[in-house]
C-alpha cells in the first residue's frame, strides 16, 4: 500500500532557496532487506524530491530486483547493485559508496522516507557554508505506522522529534556536549534515515563498519565527533520513520513474549557483536571514548534480559549514567531502571515481561 505523504505545516529558520550547483552530487543509498512492501515508497519518496535531479543520485542496494516495475521514476535514473547476503550491513554501504559520485551521502532504510524538500534543504546548507568537509547534519521526523499514517502518541512523537531539537543548531563536535538547554536527546545519534554525512566520517574507521550490521548510525556519530565535524540540527521534520513488527530496532506493536523474545534475541545478537567491536577500537578523543562505552553497556542490557542466565550489575548502571551525565546526554533513568529491575526477575517469569518494555 502507499504511504501517505505529509506535509511540514510549519518551517523554522526557513533557508533561502536559490540556483543549484551543477557541480554539488549528493548520494542517497537505499539499502534493503526483504521489506518489497516498502521498498517502492522509499525510492520515490526520493524521486520526487524537489532538488535538481542533477545534484543527486540514488543507488539502491537490494538482495531481490522484482521491484523496478511498479516504480513510478518520471524519468529518473538510478543504480541498482545485487546485494550479498553475506556481507555486512556495513560492508554493504562501503560497496554503495564506491560506486557514489556525490561527496555527501544519506542512507534510506528500505521502509522510511524522505520529506520531498528533505535534500533541497541540506543542499542550501552546504552551499551556505561553501560545501565543508567532515559534516554531520541531522533533522527531526515524522513517526508513521506501517500504512504511512502519522502516529499521534506524544510519547512516540517526542522521540522522534524532541524538544530539545526545536532549534537549528550548527556548531563543531567538540563543542556539541554543552550547546543544548538540557542534553542531548537519544534520537540525535541513532536514526540512519535522519542523518547526512561525508564520506570521510563514513569510511573513518572502514574496517570496523565492514564488520558490523547494526549500531552503524551510533559508529558514524562517533566517528563525527572525533573528526571534530561541523554538526548541524534541522529542526524540520523531513524524515519519514515507520514502525512496524518486522523493524528489529524500533518493534512498538503489541507482540506476544515469544515472538517479541525471538526479534530481540536475533537482534541483540547483532548489536552485542557490534557494540563491543566498536568499544574496543582506540580513540584519541574523550568524547567519542565515552560514546562507544554507553554504545556497549546498552548492549549488555538488553542482553541481560533478554537471555537467561543473566542480570544486569549495577555498577554498570552507574558507569553508564555517569559517562551521558558528563556528555550531557539524555539519560532515558526510568527506561534503564526498568532493564535492571527486569534483569533480576527469574528468566521464566521475566520472559512474559517483555512484551510490555519498549527500547
Amino acid at each position: 500500500m502507499a504511504a501517505k505523504i505529509f506535509i511540514i505545516k510549519k518551517e523554522k529558520g526557513k533557508i533561502a532557496m536559490s540556483s543549484s550547483n551543477s557541480s554539488f552530487k549528493l548520494t542517497v543509498i537505499i539499502h534493503a532487506y526483504n521489506r518489497k512492501n516498502f521498498l517502492s515508497d522509499a525510492i520515490q519518496s526520493v524521486a520526487r524530491q524537489t532538488l535538481d535531479k542533477k545534484n543527486y543520485e540514488i543507488i539502491i542496494i537490494a538482495p531481490f530486483d522484482d521491484f523496478k516495475e511498479n516504480l513510478i521514476m518520471n524519468g529518473f535514473k538510478y543504480k541498482f547493485m545485487l546485494r550479498n547476503l553475506n556481507y555486512t550491513y556495513g560492508k554493504t554501504i562501503i560497496d554503495g559508496i564506491k560506486d557514489s559520485e556525490g561527496d555527501y551521502v544519506a542512507i534510506l532504510e528500505d521502509d522510511d522516507m524522505f520529506h520531498e524538500k528533505r535534500l533541497e534543504y541540506i543542499y542550501h546548507i552546504l552551499r551556505k557554508n561553501n560545501y565543508p568537509k567532515n559534516v554531520y547534519i541531522h533533522n527531526n521526523a515524522y513517526p508513521i505506522d506501517k500504512y504511512g499514517r502519522l502516529i499521534n502518541s506524544k510519547k512516540i512523537l517526542r522521540k522522534f522529534s524532541p524538544p530539545e531539537l526545536d532549534k537549528f543548531i550548527e556548531t563543531r563536535a567538540n563543542n556539541l556536549f554543552g550547546t543544548f538547554n538540557t542534553h542531548i536527546p537519544n534520537f540525535f545519534m541513532n536514526n540512519l534515515s535522519s542523518i547526512i554525512i561525508d564520506k570521510e566520517i563514513i569510511l573513518k574507521r572502514k574496517e570496523l563498519l565492514e564488520k558490523i550490521d547494526t549500531a552503524i548510525d551510533s559508529l558514524f556519530f562517533i566517528n563525527a565527533v572525533e573528526l571534530k565535524s561541523l554538526i548541524y540540527n534541522i529542526p524540520e521534520r523531513l524524515t519519514y520513520i515507520r514502525l512496524h513488527d518486522n523493524n528489529l530496532s524500533h518493534i512498538t506493536e503489541k507482540l506476544n513474549y515469544k515472538t517479541k523474545l525471538m526479534k530481540l534475541q536475533k537482534f541483540i545478537e547483532k548489536y552485542e557483536k557490534a557494540a563491543e567491536l566498536i568499544y574496543n577500537e582506540k580513540y584519541e578523543n574523550e568524547f567519542a571514548s565515552k560514546l562507544s562505552l554507553i554504545t556497549f553497556l546498552y548492549a549488555n542490557f538488553i542482553k541481560a534480559i533478554t537471555y537467561n542466565d543473566t542480570s544486569i550489575k549495577m555498577e554498570d548502571i552507574i558507569k553508564y549514567i555517569k559517562a551521558k551525565q558528563e556528555l550531557k546526554i539524555e539519560k532515558s533513568l526510568i527506561n534503564i531502571l526498568s532493564l535492571f529491575l527486569i534483569s533480576k526477575i527469574p528468566f521464566s517469569i521475566r520472559k512474559y515481561l517483555l512484551s510490555f518494555v519498549t527500547f
